[in-house]
């Protein structure tokens, strides 16, 4: 695979996650969630900071082969899936840092889509003093 078609594949795969996340989150567009340019520094995702606000997370996007393991233990957890339960794996394998949570993508923004509506139903709670 050539150079340009690895940076078009990544590519892909910040636009879609720019996408998705705009889905998930009615108070964002476009504008606010945006795939950066290639061979640009910083975070793979921009955001507003409107969207900082709202997830408070950075995204980055990698298509590594070496993750090719990863994705072998995705497989087997998924082989013991009786309930469709989500596959959550916890990779530890550095000393220093902080172990790792690997999950579906989507699922992934299911939660965080969650987490936002959560917030701003507490907020509007605050503000109203209903508790």
């Amino acid at each position: 695979m050539s150079m340009q078609d690895r940076q078009a594949k990544g590519q892909r795969l910040q636009r879609s996650t720019a996408r998705k996340l705009v889905e998930l989150i009615p108070d964002l567009d476009q504008e606010d969630i945006k795939s950066n340019p290639p061979h640009k520094h910083g975070e793979d995702i921009l955001m507003s900071d409107k969207a900082k606000g709202l997830l408070n997370i950075k995204v980055e996007c990698k298509n590594y082969d070496r993750f090719k393991t990863m994705y072998s233990h995705y497989d087997y957890a998924c082989k013991h899936d009786a309930d469709g339960e989500t596959i959550l794996i916890i990779n530890d394998e550095s000393v220093g840092r902080s172990p790792l949570a690997i999950m579906d993508r989507d699922y992934f923004f299911t939660l965080l889509q969650q987490i936002v509506r959560y917030r701003k139903w507490i907020n509007t709670k605050i503000k109203t003093r209903h508790f």
